[in-house]
């Protein structure tokens, strides 16, 4: 069976779907780990969970 432009775009389209899912969870987890840090951790750096959201979206753009 061979791939047509057609499979193909449509591979594309759903994998860029199910990317853009992902990274709304992921957006919404660091959203809420942010707002746990400033109820909780005003006065500590949260540069780790930055790290740790970047980490993650790299890893998900690399995917994509």
């Amino acid at each position: 069976m061979r791939t047509t432009n057609t499979d193909s775009g449509e591979h594309v389209r759903k994998r860029q779907a199910e990317c853009r899912g992902v990274l709304e969870a992921l957006n919404f987890q660091f959203y809420s780990h942010v707002c746990e840090q400033h109820k909780n951790n005003p006065r500590k750096s949260w540069a780790e969970g930055c790290q740790d959201y970047v980490k993650h979206v790299k890893k998900l753009m690399v995917r994509s």
